[in-house]
């Protein structure tokens, strides 16, 4: 993944977790960390992007198209010329 500099290294890695396990709760038993600290990462991350990575409700959990463009490209917010 290639990620504006300014993103926290960590919010990152809750949200790779997240978007590859699908679920708060895994993501939460693979880092070691809480449920409410992965909460806030992916807060945060979402408030510095400017967009919604993923959806979670009764129909469970998914990425969001903007949210599956930051996993796989990198940051959409950032014009690439190839």
């Amino acid at each position: 993944m290639h990620h504006d500099a300014s993103l926290n290294i960590r919010q990152l890695q809750v949200f790779e977790a997240v978007a590859r396990l699908e679920s708060y709760s895994r993501a939460q038993q693979e880092l070691g960390i809480s449920v409410s600290a992965i909460s806030n990462a992916m807060s945060q991350l979402e408030g510095q992007l400017g967009f919604t990575l993923c959806q979670r409700g009764r129909g469970g959990f998914s990425l969001t198209e903007k949210g599956q463009q930051f996993l796989q490209q990198g940051d959409p917010r950032t014009e690439r010329t190839q």
